[in-house]
């Protein structure tokens, strides 16, 4: 059981305001996600009772893990990183966790590439747990690759307006001075 359904699960067991309080002091992103799995438990009928996750955390011990830079990216970001990869991997991404930024990355897609992401995300058999896991270090890897190097181009693009910006300043000074004196 990943930590978002867990997590879930756990306020599914609190009282509602003690649930409010807790879901008030978390990031957007992670909120909408908690507040639709608890909504899923609601619906299902299952009873908001704590002992419930005492059982799951006996059952299926999961691995703690920092945040990874994938799950702090924004759409933007992630939409540069993929856009020139096939809809069948933005599927197996997009399929491998819940991701703060998926509804936003799909909606920036083109409409033929975003309905053929959706109809692979809805029709496609699961990926395995390997395949998914070798992907998203993949992309994560691309990620802190891109990040690493985007301070430097932007360095680059900054110094080369400036120097560009201060030379055309300077000839524009020049001929405006040029004509007053004459």
């Amino acid at each position: 059981m990943d930590g978002y359904r867990r997590a879930a699960l756990a306020l599914h067991g609190l009282s509602e305001t003690d649930r409010h309080w807790m879901l008030a002091r978390l990031r957007e992103a992670e909120r909408m996600q908690l507040t639709e799995l608890i909504d899923e438990l609601h619906m299902l009928g299952i009873p908001a009772d704590p002992s419930l996750l005492a059982g799951v955390k006996d059952a299926a011990p999961v691995a703690r893990r920092e945040l990874s830079r994938l799950h702090e990216a924004s759409a933007n970001a992630m939409l540069a990183l993929l856009a020139r990869e096939p809809a069948g991997l933005m599927a197996i991404l997009l399929r491998a966790e819940r991701w703060p930024w998926a509804k936003s990355f799909l909606a920036r897609l083109d409409p033929g590439l975003r309905e053929a992401v959706v109809a692979l995300l809805k029709n496609e058999a699961p990926v395995s747990e390997r395949r998914s896991t070798m992907l998203v270090s993949r992309v994560e890897a691309r990620l802190e690759e891109d990040a690493q190097t985007r301070p430097a181009t932007r360095l680059a693009r900054i110094t080369a307006w400036t120097g560009w910006n201060a030379q055309f300043g300077r000839e524009a000074l020049s001929a405006v001075y040029a004509r007053w004196t004459r």
